[in-house]
């Protein structure tokens, strides 16, 4: 990455240092190919719900905005109605994806889980909503607390912001 990358050197540099996983084995530090933050809004029933969320995914010293639609089934015990919350996600590419940025873009299929914390799995999907052989697959952890399982299918679409931000980040660097 060096000076092409836009995030600070501490981010940068701990993210390019990191060892591999085979390196030291199956007992090694997990370093995932790209990691999100997003925040979402949904309105829920008890046995299902529809969501819109909007967040920012970040890989090798690019990002992209990333912005969603879906809904889902499950029994998540609640009183329905409008809900916010945010999620922390790892991404990893799986087979023959080689942009993970551009392949977070597509459909999800999403299983979902919560006892006291809330997580989520999901892998990219084809529009007979199967699983993909090629894509990305998704782990998160979701703020708020909860009851519940469930399966969603989202819709995303990804902006690249890597331009723009290296023209901040040259502009803060000059002065």
């Amino acid at each position: 990455m060096g000076n092409n990358s836009f995030l600070p050197d501490y981010i940068s540099g701990a993210y390019n240092h990191a060892v591999a996983s085979v390196q030291y084995g199956r007992y090694s530090p997990y370093k995932p190919d790209a990691f999100s933050f997003s925040l979402g809004f949904s309105f829920q029933g008890i046995f299902g719900e529809a969501n819109l969320s909007i967040g920012i995914a970040v890989a090798n010293g690019d990002a992209d905005l990333v912005v969603g639609t879906g809904g889902g089934m499950g029994i998540k015990p609640s009183i329905p109605g409008v809900k916010t919350g945010a999620q922390f996600a790892f991404h990893d590419n799986y087979w023959d994806n080689k942009d993970l940025l551009k392949g977070l873009s597509g459909t999800d299929v999403s299983w979902e889980g919560s006892f006291l914390v809330e997580g989520m799995y999901s892998t990219s999907a084809t529009d007979s909503l199967t699983p993909a052989k090629s894509g990305v697959k998704t782990m998160g952890i979701n703020a708020g607390l909860g009851f519940g399982a469930g399966v969603a299918v989202s819709k995303y679409e990804t902006f690249r912001l890597s331009n723009g931000i290296r023209q901040l980040s040259n502009w803060f660097n000059n002065k």
